[in-house]
């Protein structure tokens, strides 16, 4: 649905810059029937025809533009709750330092990711932010650990087997 919107936008940007383009600068003009309607029409131009002019010219140019770049992004709003790509990618690399002991790099990548997905699906970022924002460092693994339970399962089974070799 989202890859439609820079056409729907753009074309309904363009299209309508277009028509207030062509209106006010009386290119188009609409078929008037009394003296009345002619009234209206000139004192409509007085009130709006600079204003209509510059925001016909601001319609055309950005309905061109999207219709040129094409970034459908551009018209989604972000939750304030959701997680982001730096928001794993800083999980990732603190995990990465505080378990840099293990010998085994890929292992301590594998339960990095595995970290970072579990908390960011467990916990929302408001919650994360609520429930670890004024604790230490000590009292937040303490309360991580349930929740990563399975990381370091797997993370030690992998350990005890390349140990065991």
């Amino acid at each position: 649905m989202t890859n439609y919107l820079p056409y729907f936008f753009g074309l309904t940007s363009l299209c309508g810059g277009i028509y207030i383009f062509l209106y006010s600068f009386r290119i188009y003009k609409p078929k008037l029937k009394n003296q009345e309607e002619k009234e209206r029409y000139a004192d409509w131009f007085k009130k709006f025809g600079k204003f209509s002019k510059i925001c016909s010219i601001y319609l055309i140019l950005f309905g061109a533009y999207i219709l040129i770049k094409r970034d459908s992004n551009m018209f989604i709003i972000p939750k304030k709750d959701e997680w982001t790509l730096e928001d794993r990618t800083y999980f990732i690399e603190g995990c990465l330092q505080e378990n840099a002991e293990i010998n085994q790099p890929e292992f301590t990548i594998e339960f990095c990711n595995c970290y970072a997905d579990i908390l960011m699906t467990v916990l929302t970022k408001s919650q994360f932010v609520e429930k670890f924002s004024d604790k230490t460092k000590e009292e937040k693994i303490s309360e991580l650990i349930p929740i990563i339970q399975d990381c370091l399962l797997e993370l030690q089974q992998r350990l005890d087997s390349v140990n065991n070799q």
